[in-house]
């Protein structure tokens, strides 16, 4: 077998030479993704009875969540279920959440510690610093990955694979079809990169939020005040921004500036204003290009923060994002397409596996890619108020079409770019990775394939592990 490469430059391509690939474990389940719904779909799956691999490429569990910095689930507390309340509930334990309010606000750190107990405690293998390349597909059936790490390139096989990468990186490798970002047009929401602050005089940043309400969003889960359950969530400073943008002191894309997770008495803020559009978050150069941008504008909202901002004078980068945040890319096509109006009417399914709550602004865009969030046309953050729905999940938008032996979680499951508005918030995504793992389990252990196993059963098991499917 010949070890060399070969080298067509006419054509564009590099042939690379056939190899054979150490197989260096098996599972019942493989989850490929560890952020929060790749966290709850190996605890689901290593809970029903399932030897479950959990892969992941960065160093820590808990992907936007936790190396991403969105530590914030944007869902009411009380309607969180199953997987995602116990979540809440430990962290709140631990005196690292904030119980109670439209949105639950917690320590990234602490979820970091928190994912590998839960991981731990369920039996699962963990596998960090690993790329899982692509699926091993042979006969129409799906048996495993091809996996990337310092060892080299390996395999791990699997009688079940959960696609868990936000991406669907796992699901097209395996032939899945998808949809990316806006049917008309492609585009996609914005990419973020989010940063903590701290050093913030708390006493004179909360005078003037209070003395200058027309300067925030109306809504009061977007802009958050709420001295007795301590939480704060500050949308807005228009004036301020604009005034700046209008300096050419910042980006000309930014209109807004978000303080989410106040914690006045640490001074300290999670930053989420940065707005990266037309890129592209399954392209390497798209997504270094973002990366370098986002550094930029950080640097530049850093100078406007202590220049213009009553009470971040003196503010200082605490940490950032080790990774940019991606809203959104390709929407796998399963067996069932969860549309928009699927969830502001509350359609019934069936086959339901989640009941969550979302909100948006009626008839608006949620991050729209168009530019220009929190500007003056932007009636969703400056003009109304916004609506609280529940909305159901079917089993069928996990199941990729014309594939075998997947199953979808996560910001990747079949939704269109509408529906992703409510279904990529991270207890969704919990929940959908919670009926994942449970339905992977009840595959294995009946020796059948995913679309096989008995639906019904299935939403009795996850109504009895706590999740809402009812």
């Amino acid at each position: 077998m010949s070890r060399d490469w070969v080298v067509d430059a006419k054509r564009g391509m590099v042939a690379e030479p056939a190899r054979d690939l150490p197989i260096v474990g098996d599972a019942d389940v493989l989850v490929v993704g560890g952020g929060v719904a790749g966290l709850a779909a190996a605890v689901s799956a290593a809970r029903n009875g399932a030897r479950t691999v959990l892969i992941e490429r960065a160093n820590v569990i808990g992907g936007s969540a936790t190396s991403g910095r969105m530590c914030a689930f944007w869902a009411p507390y009380d309607s969180l279920s199953g997987f995602s309340k116990e979540v809440a509930e430990r962290l709140v334990a631990e005196g690292a959440g904030i119980p109670g309010g439209a949105v639950f606000p917690f320590d990234p750190t602490a979820l970091e510690a928190l994912s590998l107990d839960l991981l731990r405690e369920a039996g699962v293998a963990v596998r960090l610093y690993t790329w899982a390349v692509r699926a091993i597909v042979a006969g129409g059936r799906t048996l495993g990955v091809a996996i990337e790490s310092k060892s080299g390139r390996e395999a791990l096989l699997g009688r079940v694979l959960i696609d868990a990468t936000g991406d669907g990186d796992l699901a097209v490798s395996a032939g899945a079809g998808y949809i990316k970002g806006r049917s008309r047009d492609g585009k996609m929401r914005p990419l973020t990169l989010l940063f903590r602050i701290g050093n913030i005089d708390s006493g004179r940043l909360l005078h003037y939020v209070r003395e200058h309400p027309a300067e925030f969003a109306p809504d009061p889960d977007t802009h958050i005040v709420d001295a007795e359950r301590g939480l704060y969530r500050f949308s807005g400073f228009f004036g301020l921004v604009g005034a700046a943008r209008e300096r050419r002191e910042i980006d000309p894309n930014i209109h807004y500036l978000r303080l989410e997770n106040f914690d006045p008495k640490r001074g300290m803020a999670l930053v989420n204003t940065i707005r990266i559009y037309e890129r592209d978050g399954t392209k390497g150069e798209d997504l270094t290009d973002a990366e370098v941008r986002s550094r930029r504008i950080q640097r530049d909202l850093l100078r406007f923060m202590r220049g213009r901002v009553p009470g971040l004078e003196s503010v200082v980068v605490m940490d950032t994002a080790s990774s940019i945040g991606v809203r959104e890319t390709r929407h796998i096509l399963g067996e069932y397409l969860l549309t928009e109006e699927d969830v502001t009417t509350n359609r019934s399914f069936s086959d339901t596996i989640l009941i969550a709550q979302g909100k948006k602004a009626a008839g608006q865009p949620v991050h729209t890619p168009d530019a220009g969030e929190g500007s003056e046309t932007d009636v969703q953050e400056r003009g109304i108020l916004w609506t609280l729905y529940t909305y159901q999940v079917p089993y069928a938008c996990l199941i990729p079409r014309g594939v075998e032996d997947v199953l979808l979680t996560g910001r990747c499951i079949s939704a269109t770019h509408e529906a992703d508005g409510f279904t990529r918030d991270q207890p969704t995504c919990m929940g959908t990775g919670q009926a994942a793992g449970a339905a992977a389990a009840r595959a294995c252990q009946g020796k059948v394939g995913v679309r096989e196993i008995d639906v019904q059963h299935l939403r009795a098991l996850l109504g009895a592990q706590g999740l809402r499917v009812r």
